[in-house]
């Protein structure tokens, strides 16, 4: 049987709380802390790559937006839409 995404996403829910409530109640709180020590510079190199991807996508999405508005016909439809 082949999952959806939605119900890969809510089965991936499901078992991260699980496994939260179980490394919760299990594992040492110093084992813990030495973990997210060590998984700090992944997290980090993590959301710095996301933003170095996520800029230069917002920036050419609003330079390609500007660059349809300067055709005259974009106008041309835009202010037909305007006026009903």
């Amino acid at each position: 049987m082949r999952l959806r995404s939605t119900q890969f996403i809510i089965l991936s829910i499901i078992l991260g709380i699980l496994i939260g409530i179980l490394v919760n109640k299990y594992v040492n709180p110093e084992n813990i802390n030495i973990f997210s020590t060590n998984i700090q510079i992944v997290t980090s190199i993590f959301l710095r790559l996301i933003q170095m991807i996520v800029s230069p996508l917002v920036l050419i999405s609003i330079v390609i937006g500007l660059t349809k508005l300067a055709e005259m016909k974009h106008f041309k439809r835009i202010g037909n839409a305007l006026n009903n």
